[in-house]
């Protein structure tokens, strides 16, 4: 194939200065405004930021899925045990209120036998119960522990008088607060709009508002979470798997018949689906996984991810503005040069190219820089509306080429002949190339002797009747229009556009041509009485050569 027909096939057509200036430059300015607009905080787009960010967040996590190797942030010393449907109903403890102190006691003795790491508690035991003994057998397992994290819930209130907000914490109470080897927040106050958990904020300065799972962290491995709380404070959470990923038993199980060990685990107790008290939420977050079974994870699932994302430095900086801004601008120059320049064809292959490549590249730059970004909105936003961009100017650029070659070859072509050349972008130019082709030349015998006959307004007349009647013929049978010379006519069969029967497409006009001069003189015979009878006999000489 030829690089012209390849270069046709693709739609890569010669720009002109200010075309190339359009497509580039407007081009280049579009596409860093879009992305900036759906990814920078502003008022009335914010919410687009934030979509972006969910997604991307969520399909790095389903693209992460593919990779085998979790060594580096093992989570197979992680174990969760469940107040499930099913402790319940074998324990036989009440729907609407708390459970038996004893049995939280029992568990205590249970587990810590095995001499775990760290036992966190998702749960509130802010107040007595009306079981004094069981309380006090709760507090001698937590201080007997020595290693248990109990949760704390914080409630938000605003002064009438100046519409302040105070937070009010809800401790453990303080016999338990006391015997525990830590205590924190464990509502998940950073959720998205589509119950997504992403977030993690790290240190509060207020120490009463310091997150459970900060402070589980801190009691394993001191040094490393100060040195995490001593950069910024907000973190993106790394998921490690589905909510299959981590270890789950029953409560009932552990107390009654489990061979469970607990050495060296962390452990981490909570409620799990419909368990509760009446008219509660349920603690569940949005997986990110196509795959999980459940489709969900539980509050204390998110607090096991987010201690183990502590003790591992897992977790994923928060964008900067200037990080996605830096990425904007990259994949804007990227996608001028890849795709706004070319046809449809090529415009797709260039989009779809850098939609996978930016997404291969933005998927190993966080998972090894650590660093996260809205990768989404180059793929998804900035790509779609480069090759949106790419077929409109073609759009424009290919009807102002169309209208230039229609205006050129209209008045030597058919319109059947000036739509071809149109369609086949057929660029006018100097010069010229080698081809086989017919060229075709009439005149009028004994033109000088009638035009002697007829004032020049008759011989005009009669002339345009001819040479509309021949050029017509002439147009049918696919011929160029060279030129009239006088009453010569000169014709092209075979260019500009190839056609393989241009020879016998010439012999055809030549007989129609003697056909239709036949036809003028009978016409001229009946329309003009005076008509010389040497103009009534005109004859054509034709000649072509191949």
């Amino acid at each position: 194939m030829r690089l012209s027909n390849i270069a046709r096939w693709l739609h890569v057509r010669p720009r002109r200065n200010w075309q190339w200036f359009f497509q580039y430059v407007v081009g280049l300015v579009l596409l860093i405004t879009t992305g900036i607009v759906c990814t920078s905080y502003i008022n009335g787009t914010q919410w687009l930021t934030d979509y972006f960010e969910r997604k991307s967040h969520d399909l790095f996590h389903v693209f992460e899925q593919f990779d085998n190797d979790h060594s580096e942030y093992p989570i197979d010393d992680f174990i969760i045990i469940y107040i499930d449907d099913k402790s319940h109903e074998i324990l036989n403890q009440p729907w609407d209120r708390p459970w038996d102190r004893r049995l939280h006691a029992e568990l205590l003795n249970r587990i810590r036998q095995d001499q775990p790491r760290l036992i966190f508690y998702d749960m509130i035991f802010d107040m007595p119960s009306s079981d004094p003994e069981a309380d006090k057998l709760f507090a001698e397992e937590l201080a007997a522990s020595g290693n248990v994290i109990l949760g704390a819930s914080k409630q938000r209130y605003f002064f009438k008088d100046n519409g302040q907000p105070s937070d009010e914490v809800i401790a453990p109470h303080p016999p338990f607060r006391k015997a525990a080897a830590g205590w924190g927040i464990v509502e998940k106050s950073h959720s998205h709009s589509d119950n997504g958990l992403r977030e993690m904020h790290l240190n509060d300065p207020d120490s009463r508002l310091r997150q459970a799972y900060w402070a589980a962290a801190e009691l394993v491995a001191p040094e490393t979470v100060a040195a995490a709380g001593s950069i910024e404070m907000q973190r993106w959470i790394r998921h490690f798997g589905p909510s299959s990923t981590i270890q789950t038993v029953s409560f009932c199980d552990v107390l009654l018949n489990d061979t469970t060990d607990f050495k060296d685990k962390y452990v981490f107790i909570g409620g799990r689906h419909s368990v509760g008290m009446p008219g509660a939420g349920r603690d569940v977050y949005r997986s990110p996984y196509l795959t999980d079974p459940e489709g969900e994870f539980t509050g204390v699932y998110m607090q096991a991810t987010m201690v183990r994302n502590l003790l591992t430095e897992a977790w994923m900086h928060a964008p900067r503005q200037h990080n996605h801004w830096i990425m904007i601008a990259l994949s804007a120059v990227l996608l001028t040069l890849l795709v706004t320049p070319f046809g449809p064809r090529l415009a797709l292959f260039g989009a779809i190219l850098f939609a996978l490549g930016f997404s291969f590249a933005s998927i190993l730059w966080i998972e090894n820089q650590g660093v996260f970004v809205a990768w989404l909105v180059p793929v998804v936003v900035q790509a779609p509306v480069a090759f949106v961009f790419s077929g409109i100017c073609n759009y424009y650029f290919l009807e102002r080429k169309r209208h230039r070659l229609k205006r050129i070859f209209s008045t030597y072509l058919s319109p059947v002949m000036v739509e071809q050349i149109a369609d086949a972008e057929v660029e006018p130019e100097l010069g010229g190339e080698e081809a086989n082709i017919t060229p075709f030349f009439s005149d009028v015998v004994g033109y000088s002797k009638f035009s002697e006959l007829l004032n020049p307004m008759e011989l005009t007349q009669l002339m345009n009747e001819y040479l509309a009647a021949m050029t017509y013929v002439i147009q049918a049978e696919g011929g160029t229009l060279d030129k009239y010379i006088g009453d010569a006519i000169v014709a092209i069969y075979g260019a500009p556009l190839h056609t393989p029967d241009h020879a016998y497409r010439a012999c055809r006009t030549a007989v129609r041509m003697q056909i239709e001069q036949q036809k003028l003189c009978e016409q001229w015979a009946i329309e003009k009485a005076d008509c010389p009878e040497l103009i009534q006999k005109m004859q054509t000489r034709i000649g072509w050569n191949t």
